[in-house]
C-alpha cells in the first residue's frame, strides 16, 4: 500500500515538474517575444529619426548652397568698377541689391540655426530611446537571472521531496506489534543447561498463582 502511495507521489511530482517546466518555457517565450517587439519598435524609431535627420541635413546643405549662390550673385552684381559712371538710379539699384544680400545672409543664418535646433532635438530623442532600450535590456537580464534562480530552487525542492519519499520507511498493516503480557502474569528468565556446556536463556511467562503453589 505504501509502495503504491510512493509511486503515486513520484508521478505527481513528475507531472508537476513537467507542468512547471512547460509554464516556465511559455513565460520565457512570451517575455522574449515582448522584448523583441519592443527592441524592433525602438530600432525602427531610431532608424526613422536617423533618416529624418539625414534628410534634414541634406535639405540644409542644399538650402545653404542655394543661398550661397544667390549671395555670390548679388555680390557680383554689386561690384562696380571705379571708372564706370553711376547715376542715381544705379545707386538705388545697388542699395536694393545690398539689402537683398543682407536679407539672404540673415535668412541663411536663421535657417541654419533652426535646423541646428531640430538636429539637437532629434539627437536628444535618439539618446533617450537608446537609454530606454538599454534599461529594458538590463531589466530583461535581471528577470532572466531571477527566473533561473527560481527554477534551480524549485528543482532542488522537488529533488529533496523525491528523496524523502523514496527513503521513507514502508510499514505493512500486517506487521507484528509488541505484545505485552496480560495483567496478572509476570515474565521470568529461565536458564537451561544442555550437554556440552551450552546455555540457552529464554523468556517464559508463568502464572502468579502457579508460582505461589510451587
Amino acid at each position: 500500500m505504501m509502495f503504491y502511495i510512493s509511486i503515486t507521489t513520484n508521478r505527481a511530482c513528475l507531472f508537476q515538474s513537467v507542468y512547471e517546466a512547460d509554464l516556465e518555457a511559455r513565460l520565457r517565450e512570451a517575455i522574449r517575444q515582448r522584448d523583441e517587439q519592443w527592441r524592433r519598435h525602438e530600432r525602427e524609431q531610431i532608424t526613422f529619426l536617423q533618416n529624418e535627420t539625414a534628410a534634414m541635413l541634406r535639405g540644409l546643405h542644399k538650402e545653404i548652397d542655394r543661398l550661397g549662390y544667390e549671395l555670390k550673385d548679388a555680390k557680383r552684381q554689386l561690384y562696380v568698377p571705379d571708372d564706370s559712371p553711376c547715376d542715381h538710379s544705379e545707386m538705388e539699384e545697388i542699395r536694393e541689391k545690398e539689402e537683398r544680400a543682407s536679407s539672404i545672409d540673415s535668412k541663411v543664418s536663421q535657417t541654419v540655426e533652426k535646423l541646428q535646433e531640430q538636429i539637437e532635438i532629434q539627437a536628444d530623442r535618439i539618446r533617450q530611446l537608446s537609454n530606454e532600450l538599454n534599461e529594458r535590456n538590463q531589466t530583461l537580464a535581471v528577470l532572466s537571472s531571477q527566473l533561473r534562480t527560481y527554477r534551480l530552487r524549485d528543482a532542488m525542492a522537488t529533488a529533496q521531496q523525491r528523496r524523502r519519499a523514496s527513503t521513507s520507511p514502508i510499514v505493512s498493516p500486517s506487521s507484528p506489534h509488541r505484545i505485552f503480557p496480560p495483567k496478572g502474569l509476570a515474565s521470568a528468565s529461565v536458564t537451561v543447561s544442555y550437554p556440552g556446556d551450552r546455555v540457552l536463556r529464554r523468556k517464559s511467562t508463568s502464572n502468579v498463582g502457579m508460582n505461589k503453589t510451587n
